[in-house]
């Protein structure tokens, strides 16, 4: 998670039971979501604050568990 948030230009510390987040300003990047469903939904969570486009490969993982979560993004977006 913290090389994916990295590349989106996040100031990252590793912890060694998790991460903190500075507040950064992101930018658009090649992401990986490493076929987990939980590291592509919290990365788009994360490109929502983005104004380019953004590329992540394996995105369909997200399918595991939460079929319609980019639906719900959409209306999100719409608000």
């Amino acid at each position: 998670m913290a090389e994916e948030l990295t590349k989106l230009g996040a100031k990252v510390e590793e912890l060694p039971d998790g991460l903190i987040v500075h507040q950064s300003k992101l930018k658009a990047a090649e992401l990986d979501g490493r076929g987990d469903h939980r590291i592509v939904m919290a990365l788009s969570l994360a490109a929502m604050a983005v104004e380019q486009p953004l590329q992540s490969t394996l995105a369909e993982a997200m399918n595991v568990t939460f079929p319609d979560f980019v639906k719900l993004m959409k209306q999100l977006e719409q608000i």
